[in-house]
C-alpha cells in the first residue's frame, strides 16, 4: 500500500526549491579542537517534521499548489573533558550527552514541490515526505556540515548515505554514533 501511495506522489510532485530556513552553530568556549588529539563521538539527526500544502495564484491568475516539507537536521560533537570515550549507557542518556556536548550544528531545511495533481491523496504526500524529501535535502545538508566544520575548526565529518526515517516527525539523534577517523572518514 505505501509503495502505491509513494508512486502516486512521485507522479504528482515536481521539485521546485530547496532552501535553509535557519541554522545554529555553536561550540563550547572551553573546547579547542585544534589542540591535541580530538576524535569526539558525533551524533546526527535528520527528520522531516511537517508537511504543508498551499494554494498559490500567479500573475496570470493560474492556481497551483505548493507542498513544503520541513526537515530538521543536526550533528553534535560529544567528548569527555578528560578525552576518554563515553560508554554505551552514557550515549543513551540524553542528560549525559548534553553534559559532554562540545559543539553542535543544527539547521532547518525546506524542500518545496509543485503539486501537479490537486486530487493527490494526502497520505501519498506524507509518504513522499517521509521517504523521498530527504534525498533532495541531504546533499545540501552534507555540504553545510562539512563547510561549517571547516569554519569552526571541528573534526571533518563526512555524513553517511541517506536513509529514510520511518515516519514524519520521528527522527531522533542517532544511537550509533558516527566516529570520524584521523582522515575525517565516517
Amino acid at each position: 500500500m505505501s509503495q502505491d501511495l509513494l508512486e502516486e506522489a512521485i507522479k504528482a510532485l515536481s521539485i521546485n526549491n530547496v532552501f535553509m530556513r535557519g541554522f545554529k552553530a555553536s561550540q563550547d568556549e572551553s573546547y579547542d579542537p585544534t589542540i591535541g588529539d580530538h576524535l569526539p563521538i558525533i551524533q546526527s539527526k535528520f527528520s522531516p517534521v511537517t508537511v504543508t500544502t498551499s494554494t498559490v495564484e500567479n500573475e496570470n491568475a493560474d492556481t497551483f499548489y505548493v507542498v513544503r516539507v520541513v526537515l530538521e537536521t543536526g550533528v553534535r560533537f560529544i567528548e569527555k573533558d578528560d578525552g576518554s570515550k563515553l560508554t554505551d549507557d552514557e550515549i543513551k542518556d540524553e542528560d549525559q550527552v548534553l553534559n559532554f556536548m562540545k559543539a553542535e550544528i543544527i539547521a532547518t531545511f525546506v524542500a518545496e514541490y509543485i503539486l501537479t495533481k490537486a486530487d493527490t491523496d494526502n497520505k501519498a504526500i506524507e509518504e513522499f515526505a517521509k521517504k523521498n524529501a530527504g534525498f533532495h535535502v541531504w546533499p545540501y545538508w552534507r555540504e553545510f556540515v562539512q563547510n561549517t566544520c571547516n569554519r569552526l575548526s571541528l573534526p571533518e565529518v563526512v555524513l553517511p548515505m541517506y536513509r529514510a526515517p520511518n515516519a514524519v516527525g520521528q527522527g531522533e539523534w542517532t544511537r550509533r554514533p558516527i566516529v570520524p577517523d584521523s582522515h575525517g572518514m565516517a
